[in-house]
């Protein structure tokens, strides 16, 4: 058939990982009648620069492609680390959107590259001139440098660093902060300590502890959050229990003595009331819970026989000559 009589139409451009390519489908018709109805077909031939557009989308920004190219290793984890910021801000407005990302390769990669392989073939070589041409840093992928220090990997509580993780789900038991805390340790915490949280935190938690009160009381802090802001100004966290220096500072700012009774914890959002999260020496969980003190009585007997079980460990020892000074 001659080439010219026959029609050819394309639909359905999509990206496949496996070929690393865009394909699409193709239907040849000749005088209206088809003489294939539907084969799959490269399509970087009939559309380059929308091939180029899906392969950086799909491929680059979205991670769908099996490569072992060291950027695409570093600019994956980098963003899965930066994802966790998000969860500890609980925002999502920190990241550089994925139309920023794109932008980022497609004023890298030349134009002719609209595939995998057209790609392995450009960057073989230009990677020995520019090896960091493609490497996303903090700075690109970051809109707000977010302060570690307002959201800690740990909370120091006496001799202890007990590791922190968050999650940002609106409606999750756990969403906020969970303080990941080994079994033998358990009996040593305090709750009122953990009663400040984070420093991220603080300010949205004595706003909601404000608002909690009964409207006779709570018209005398109005608007809460300036309030909590002026008060948080005047106080050292972590040196005597939330509510108690709360109490005070309201009393001393106003006159009004609020009994300790009045704040209701019960109306506190979930994500400002720290979750405990209690594990095994081999890291598996055995509770959760925001109850510190329910979960200290649900699991005394486990928690002796872990702390007899450290004691052991450290008493028992073999091919001493003399006393250990440290058992004195």
């Amino acid at each position: 058939v001659a080439a010219h009589l026959v029609q050819r139409t394309y639909s359905e451009p999509h990206w496949d990982a496996r070929r690393g390519a865009v394909m699409a489908y193709e239907r040849v018709t000749l005088y209206g009648l088809p003489l294939v109805p539907r084969r799959r077909v490269g399509y970087a031939q009939v559309d380059p620069a929308l091939a180029r557009e899906l392969f950086i989308h799909h491929a680059l920004v979205d991670g769908d492609w099996q490569t072992r190219h060291h950027f695409f290793r570093d600019n994956a984890n980098l963003r899965t680390e930066l994802a966790e910021l998000e969860e500890r801000a609980r925002r999502r407005d920190l990241l550089v959107s994925d139309d920023e990302i794109y932008a980022f390769y497609a004023a890298r990669i030349p134009e002719q590259v609209v595939s995998a392989r057209h790609f392995d073939g450009w960057w073989k070589k230009q990677r020995h001139r520019t090896p960091d041409l493609l490497t996303l840093t903090r700075d690109d992928l970051l809109r707000v440098d977010e302060s570690s220090a307002e959201r800690p990997d740990s909370w120091n509580a006496g001799d202890l660093s007990l590791p922190l993780t968050y999650r940002f789900e609106p409606g999750a038991a756990d969403d906020g902060v969970t303080v990941h805390v080994p079994v033998e340790v358990l009996a040593r915490l305090g709750g009122e300590e953990f009663g400040w949280q984070v420093p991220a935190l603080r300010e949205e938690l004595v706003t909601a502890l404000i608002r909690s009160l009964p409207k006779d009381l709570r018209r005398n802090f109005v608007p809460a959050p300036d309030t909590a802001r002026a008060v948080l100004a005047a106080l050292a966290p972590g040196g005597e229990p939330l509510l108690e220096a709360l109490q005070r500072e309201l009393h001393r700012r106003t006159g009004i003595l609020v009994p300790i009774t009045a704040f209701d914890l019960d109306k506190l959002p979930v994500h400002l009331r720290v979750t405990f999260a209690v594990e095994a020496p081999d890291g598996t969980e055995i509770a959760r819970g925001k109850d510190l003190e329910a979960l200290q009585e649900q699991l005394a007997g486990q928690t002796r026989r872990a702390v007899a079980d450290v004691v052991a460990g450290q008493v028992e020892r073999t091919g001493l000559q003399t006393w250990p000074e440290d058992l004195d």
